[in-house]
């Protein structure tokens, strides 16, 4: 059987994540990596086994023997490289947040619709095995009718790379780097658009530090999203749904891997890792990370779809809808009022 061909575009912490699990499915050939970096491209090709670099990423649309383009670029080159793999017929499989404006989400989803290419929404949470369970007990009807979702997303912030707080490049900041996570969780979660947000945020470098909104469902099920890049300890991800037949508390951070570490004296960080938090005292190292995350799961659910021309679980349309919700939510916060949200669900 011929193998998928991939083209990669991006080295950085979340390209190693993609390609990392590219290796594990023997159904892919990692044929080639882009990055504006050298020698990152060169490491790739080492690390990963790509068969080429390139420096310009145009050179991976034109290989005709490359199906997929994955990209997990900084979130200003999103659209740009979007629209034009979408033109070539590519499939592709993209990072969030899908644009760093509504109108850039536009022309995407207009290239995407018009080509009718396979596009998927790399939203990594919606294949973590501890939500996909949560919704298959949601479905299952263990919880009832939900009453409340609440989603904590929070870190010290993304040290690594200094263009996220760059508002022109990232399109936002907490909300769009991490809070984004949970709105992509919501509403498939539970299974009820969202009608209504009101928020609040405080100022950051270059880019908002903190937002805490409130969300009201159809079903009238009420939300809370609160996602920071002020806080110190490591990431804290957690999550809450309560029904009226049942309740599902969710750690997706500290105790996710299981694993517990006490250090007398700090360890070297990593200077490539969002979010990285001191190693001294008690620190909870990653384990199995691209598993237990859902990365792994996601790009084997894309290959999957690919091979058998099947709709993906998680679309460029379900990341337009978060990307819609995140700039509601802005605007709410910059207006002081409730923002009612139109859906087409």
């Amino acid at each position: 059987m011929k193998k998928t061909c991939i083209g990669l575009v991006g080295t950085g912490f979340m390209g190693r994540a993609h390609a990392g699990c590219y290796v594990l499915d023997g159904r892919v050939e990692l044929t080639s990596v882009s990055s504006l970096e050298k020698d990152q491209g060169k490491a790739f090709i080492k690390d990963f086994g790509f068969g080429s670099y390139h420096k310009d990423w145009q050179k991976l649309i034109d290989d005709p023997a490359i199906d997929i383009i994955d990209i997990t670029v900084p979130n200003f080159l999103h659209g740009e490289i979007a629209i034009a793999a979408a033109e070539a017929g590519k499939a592709i499989i993209m990072e969030k947040p899908l644009a760093t404006s509504m109108e850039e989400a536009d022309r995407i989803m207009a290239a995407v619709n018009k080509t009718g290419v396979l596009a998927m929404y790399a939203e990594n949470r919606r294949f973590a095995p501890v939500f996909t369970e949560c919704r298959k007990r949601i479905e299952n009807d263990e919880l009832g009718a939900i009453k409340l979702f609440r989603i904590n997303e929070m870190g010290s912030g993304p040290g690594h790379s200094g263009w996220f707080r760059n508002i022109e490049m990232s399109g936002g900041g907490a909300l769009i780097d991490m809070g984004i996570h949970g709105l992509g969780l919501a509403e498939w979660l539970i299974g009820s658009p969202i009608i209504s947000v009101s928020a609040m945020k405080t100022p950051g470098e270059g880019a908002e530090e903190t937002v805490v909104a409130s969300a009201r469902f159809a079903t009238d099920a009420l939300g809370q999203f609160v996602c920071s890049w002020g806080i110190q300890g490591g990431l804290d991800i957690r999550a809450e749904l309560y029904g009226d037949k049942g309740t599902l508390m969710v750690d997706h951070s500290k105790t996710a891997g299981g694993l517990r570490s006490y250090a007398s004296e700090a360890l070297e960080a990593d200077s490539s890792r969002p979010h990285a938090s001191s190693t001294a005292g008690w620190s909870y190292p990653p384990v199995d990370e691209w598993n237990i995350k859902g990365h792994r799961s996601e790009i084997r659910h894309f290959i999957d779809c690919f091979l058998e021309i099947s709709p993906c679980r998680s679309t460029f349309k379900d990341g337009y809808r978060a990307l819609q919700l995140a700039h509601a939510i802005y605007q709410s916060a910059d207006e002081g009022r409730e923002i009612q949200v139109e859906s087409d669900k």
